[in-house]
């Protein structure tokens, strides 16, 4: 995600935060989209892509 992010252009715009505990651990890995607070889980790398064009594309 880093690297996409980099790529994009957009490493100074967005930020990747490691979180506590948001008690989905069964549902791992998580991520958490803000300030939309949009959740995904069961994420596999190659949907990376894919969620940054639909959350951020016109960021």
């Amino acid at each position: 995600m880093e690297a996409e992010l980099s790529d994009r252009g957009l490493s100074d715009r967005l930020q990747i935060q490691k979180t506590g505990c948001q008690k989905q651990c069964h549902q791992a890995p998580n991520l958490v989209f803000m300030p939309m607070n949009l959740r995904q889980s069961h994420v596999q790398s190659v949907q990376v892509i894919g969620l940054l064009d639909r959350y951020f594309l016109d960021y």
